[in-house]
């Protein structure tokens, strides 16, 4: 089984754009060294996609508000790329629908199929960032690899941020070991 790293992160909050949502200041390019991803190359390679990304200051960004001028308009829910072209996806989801209508005026979100996008997306043994106020589940076809607390101003939500690797093999090596817990259990 693999381990999960845990780190925890002090942000100043918000960035300066004073957009609602989006990552703390700093915190993308934190996550792309966290990633073994050197920022400096994203500029003749930008092979990061935020599907949620209207404020996003590195890789592709695509976003259902034009005002925010993504590069690509478009749902996260049916991402306009093809399979397997890039080495990172930042998931920056509003939290909730009422979250997605009343700061966004957007649609109800569907947390399986925008991950399912983002994996289809996504290189094998590239990453998967996902950042929330709630833990989310494991994604089917990644393994997640670290785990981030970030706190940013007092009385205000920590966020989290789980860094989930794709790889179908490693997915199915999980998925055994979870059904031989399984049966040993029943047989208890």
């Amino acid at each position: 089984m693999n381990k999960i790293e845990n780190i925890a992160w002090c942000l100043p909050r918000p960035r300066k754009c004073k957009y609602p949502g989006g990552f703390p200041l700093h915190a993308e390019l934190k996550l792309l060294r966290e990633c073994g991803i050197d920022p400096k190359q994203i500029l003749w390679h930008p092979k990061i996609l935020h599907p949620f990304g209207g404020m996003a200051e590195y890789g592709i960004r695509i976003d259902m508000k034009r005002e925010v001028k993504p590069d690509i308009f478009a749902d996260a829910h049916n991402l306009p790329v093809k399979n397997e072209m890039f080495d990172a996806v930042f998931l920056d989801p509003p939290y909730n629908n009422d979250y997605s209508k009343s700061l966004y005026n957007t649609g109800k979100l569907n947390f399986k199929k925008y991950t399912q996008e983002a994996v289809r997306v996504l290189k094998e043994g590239g990453y998967l960032i996902i950042y929330h106020f709630v833990a989310t589940p494991q994604i089917p076809g990644t393994i997640m690899i670290k785990r981030i607390f970030i706190e940013t101003r007092p009385w205000h939500r920590p966020r989290i941020i789980h860094i989930h690797k794709k790889s179908k093999h490693e997915w199915k090596i999980k998925q055994q070991e979870i059904e031989q817990v399984k049966l040993r259990r029943k047989n208890v």
